[in-house]
């Protein structure tokens, strides 16, 4: 009573579910197991008296057909009480023929509504003429007392199950609370007391007195215990990802502003270079016709020069700049950018050069390479917060028979440990906190890996950083690029030809009609790609140079327009972007200016077309 007790307290629905299911199959067995036993004691009983019947027929026929042939009455009736004497046997009948009279023997109870009639022919085998009928046998079997005797078998056999079920059911349910109950309740009891900050429980299912070795409840256990600690090691990871997830949100937010401020740069560099084209432009044209006042007209060149350098430097900001490699004095590019330097460093710091004299020229892009000097210099400016030297150096080395030309930029600032220092060219890794972006020294690792160079450095804690930065020597300068392109003007007659010239911007259209008019060519000016195609047939042109972007149909889509109508036609593109802008594959080996351009350039373009 005390389990049932617990149970119920408990409210255990497996427990609940388990006698369910016992009950079930066990009432299933016991409805099988009684419907079997009780069909063996209808069996039985039929069995018994069929038993009966054939002991009837074998032991007494005969003898009354002798006790009839002889007129034998009392010995009838004896024969006849001692088949009453069998069991079930009602009422026995005879009914004898004596010639036309018909005479009946009658022992036993009345008739009864239950009886069972069995009827068996009485004949004498040893006549003078052979077997004789004598008469016929009744035997009336009492039904109600087989069917009593069947139901008090029943009855015995429900009992017995009954009592045997009880007491399997009772064993179970002990078993069932003892070993799966009771285990349960306490990994459920645990497993609703955890808590994060409760991770260091531990789970103990009181099983001490088993008999047997440990089974899945101790596995489980054990299981359980194991997972609690392994939640507890990992909450501090789960926090420490969860940071380095703000951080690299953060870092996400900041590579999308980065992303905005370079869009915005690109356009600005676009604007500036349609500006910049026509003051450098008509400043070379100023000083072919300008007196005394040219030298004033050069410095305006100049000044429109170096301001096409800076919005080149817009360009490499906003990841819109083509490479365009030249043959470079890393000294001269060195010295002309101090000035920039020097304005971005604080006074506090010392710049030193050290400069190779006997430098060869390198094969490079002059805007990555100032980028790369920028980066490096403000990295050893944050690196050197309370003042210091920054020394900037050349030279020229050989290795395995190649010419090669370093770079070293050393600061004596705050340095780094080697775990940091292998850590430093990866993406959004800065050890600046929230004020890095964490791109600058792996921009210059990409940069110097685009111009086959080596970038390593050599840092300690509190002794400074030296990066140095290995460029391989060109032999030679490559086949098609800008130098090689003729020069002169005079080399090819411009007389009569003519150039379609379209062009959104009206100051760039203006200089460009006015240096082609002047060198000779006849030149169709259009604002739009729609009206120079409305002339083109009048006009008939030779060379097509157009804008790339202009509102209505394109620079590329225009040319395509007159390939259908002149497939001759040669074209040359300008643009304000770089020539990244023409996507189309099948324009890649056409002639391109990046605006600003200078007049040589221009000039140089035509003179490079085969017509």
């Amino acid at each position: 009573m005390k389990i049932f007790k617990q149970l119920r307290s408990y409210k255990s629905p497996l427990t609940i579910h388990f006698l369910v299911y016992i009950l079930v199959v066990s009432f299933l067995f016991i409805g099988l197991s009684s419907a079997v036993q009780i069909f063996r004691a209808y069996d039985m009983s039929t069995k018994e008296k069929n038993d009966r019947l054939d002991f009837i027929e074998n032991q007494f026929t005969a003898s009354l057909s002798e006790s009839l042939y002889n007129l034998d009455e009392p010995m009838t009736h004896v024969q006849m009480e001692s088949i009453l004497q069998l069991k079930s046997i009602a009422r026995v009948e005879i009914t004898e023929f004596r010639g036309k009279k018909i005479v009946k023997y009658t022992a036993g109870s009345p008739v009864q509504q239950e009886e069972e009639e069995f009827v068996y022919t009485l004949v004498y085998q040893d006549g003078p003429d052979g077997p004789i009928l004598l008469g016929k046998l009744y035997v009336y079997i009492d039904s109600s007392s087989t069917l009593h005797e069947i139901q008090n078998r029943i009855l015995s056999i429900i009992g017995i199950n009954l009592i045997l079920l009880f007491l399997i059911i009772s064993s179970l349910v002990i078993l069932i609370h003892r070993l799966v109950t009771r285990p349960l309740l306490k990994i459920v009891h645990f497993s609703e007391a955890m808590k994060l900050e409760k991770l260091n429980r531990e789970l103990v299912l009181d099983r001490k007195r088993r008999l047997f070795p440990p089974d899945e409840f101790d596995q489980l256990q054990e299981a359980l215990n194991a997972m609690n600690r392994r939640l507890s090691e990992s909450l501090e990871e789960n926090e420490k990802i969860q940071t380095e997830k703000k951080e690299l949100e953060e870092q996400y937010l900041q590579t999308q502003k980065m992303e905005s401020l370079g869009r915005l740069a690109g356009g600005i560099a676009h604007d500036l270079n349609n500006l910049l084209t026509p003051i450098i432009g008509f400043s070379e044209l100023s000083m072919e016709d300008t007196g005394k006042e040219k030298i004033y007209i050069k410095e305006i060149n100049k000044a429109g020069i170096r301001a096409a350098r800076l919005v080149k430097k817009l360009l490499v900001f906003s990841r819109k700049h083509d490479t365009n490699n030249e043959f470079l004095n890393l000294n001269s590019l060195i010295r002309d950018f101090y000035q920039l330097l020097r304005a971005s460093i604080h006074e506090n710091i010392e710049i030193i050069l050290n400069l190779d004299e006997s430098l060869k020229p390198v094969y490079t892009d002059m805007v990555h390479i100032e980028q790369i000097l920028m980066n490096l210099a403000v990295n050893a400016r944050d690196a050197m917060p309370d003042g210091g030297i920054l020394t900037i150096s050349t030279c020229q080395t050989v290795a395995g028979g190649e010419d090669f030309v370093t770079l070293k930029v050393r600061d004596t600032g705050t340095g780094m440990s080697g775990e940091t220092a292998n850590l430093i060219f990866e993406p959004f890794y800065s050890t600046k906190g929230e004020s890095g972006s964490g791109l600058g020294l792996s921009t210059v690792y990409g940069l110097v890996k685009q111009h086959n160079g080596e970038i390593s450095v050599s840092t300690k804690l509190g002794e400074g950083s030296c990066f140095q930065i290995i460029f391989p020597l060109s032999k030679e300068k490559e086949d098609g690029k800008e130098d090689d392109l003729p020069t002169y003007f005079d080399r090819i007659s411009s007389t009569g030809r003519k150039i379609l010239l379209v062009e959104d911007d009206e100051q760039v259209r203006e200089l460009n009609e006015s240096i082609l008019r002047k060198w000779g060519y006849s030149v169709l000016s259009c604002t739009r790609g729609e009206d120079a195609m409305k002339q083109f047939d009048s006009f008939n042109p030779q060379i097509l140079l157009s804008d790339v972007v202009m509102p209505g149909m394109s620079g590329p889509e225009l040319f395509r327009a007159c390939k259908e109508k002149d497939p001759g036609i040669k074209a040359i593109f300008m643009s304000g972007f770089t020539r990244s802008s023409l996507q189309d594959n099948d324009l890649k080996e056409t002639l391109f200016l990046q605006k600003p351009f200078t007049l040589s350039q221009l000039r140089t373009r035509l003179n490079s077309l085969d017509i």
